[in-house]
């Protein structure tokens, strides 16, 4: 797998001018770890996947997801009062309004609670498995054409 996940992300990073690996995520129903995987302490999503983007290679589950909003996303937690409200996401200035964070929240795609026991994010030339999302981070312009690529 790792061969062809390797030519994959090198031509994701040529053609894209990708200044960070592409990140492999896969969602596992099984708690057993995936071996050469770190269950760091606790961490945010975003944390873990910034830490794929540089090379290694990271749990999550609901033990040491430390960000109620991506532990809801994920299935992992049911979410607090002051999420669903939208007022902890307001009162973080990460929305405008408590109204603007939860009409988001409301509307936001979430994985089924409990499907999942852990989440496993590494570069993707380097997933022992087929990945079931690949994130990149990059300039606007070539996720678009990573979007109209995808709707060909």
């Amino acid at each position: 797998m790792s061969t062809k996940l390797e030519k994959a992300a090198t031509a994701m990073k040529e053609i894209l001018g990708l200044k960070y690996e592409p990140i492999a995520v896969k969602f596992l129903m099984e708690k057993t770890p995936l071996a050469g995987f770190e269950m760091p302490s606790e961490r945010r999503y975003c944390q873990v996947l910034m830490g794929a983007r540089e090379g290694n290679k990271l749990l999550l589950n609901g033990e040491n997801i430390s960000c109620p909003a991506a532990a809801w996303a994920l299935g992992f937690k049911a979410p607090p009062a002051k999420l669903l409200s939208g007022e902890m996401p307001a009162g973080m200035g990460i929305f405008g309004s408590p109204a603007a964070a939860k009409n988001t929240l409301d509307t936001m795609p979430r994985l089924e609670m409990g499907k999942y026991q852990i989440v496993a994010c590494c570069p993707l030339g380097q997933a022992p498995f087929k990945p079931d999302v690949v994130v990149l981070e990059s300039a606007v312009e070539h996720l678009m054409w990573i979007a109209l690529a995808q709707a060909f």
